[in-house]
């Protein structure tokens, strides 16, 4: 509570809109993005509208859910030649993981958006799985373009 009194959720939050693509991700983390997506069709970003609301479904998910329940709520203007309806939103989307079910002892994560990636958190921390998933992704692609991992050594006679 202090710190929602302190930092308003609207300086936490950012939103990049283009006219194919959004992302949204905390201020200064977008290379963490809670979501980015590639949309079905073309939207008129400079129309893009936002506020912060409640999201009944992420208030239940809350170990008390009588707590406010904030939620960044984006709303986007289709482009004239995009307009009815799409058969999806997003062409291409990943998703950050979601918060744990921490009230219940080995409980998996929550639900994200059905038939959507979870992408891979970037940071330096040497317990995260995802850390390491960087490391041998950037090995195996020096190997693919140099055939090896280090400029050649030159040979000293003993």
């Amino acid at each position: 509570d202090d710190f929602m009194q302190r930092f308003p959720i609207e300086k936490l939050l950012a939103a990049d809109v283009w006219s194919n693509a959004v992302c949204i991700f905390f201020q200064g983390d977008k290379s963490n993005p809670i979501i980015w997506g590639e949309l079905a069709g073309d939207c008129l970003p400079y129309q893009a509208t936002w506020r912060i609301t409640s999201s009944e479904d992420m208030r239940m998910r809350q170990d008390e859910p009588g707590r406010y329940s904030p939620a960044l709520e984006v709303k986007l203007r289709k482009a004239p030649h995009s307009w009815g309806t799409w058969s999806k939103i997003f062409g291409q989307c990943v998703q950050a993981k979601l918060m744990a079910q921490k009230w219940r002892p080995g409980a998996p994560r929550f639900e994200g958006l059905p038939n959507v990636p979870t992408a891979r958190r970037a940071g330096y921390d040497l317990g995260d799985p995802d850390f390491w998933s960087y490391v041998d992704q950037y090995s195996h692609e020096t190997l693919k373009k140099t055939g090896h991992s280090t400029a050649p050594k030159r040979l000293v006679r003993a």
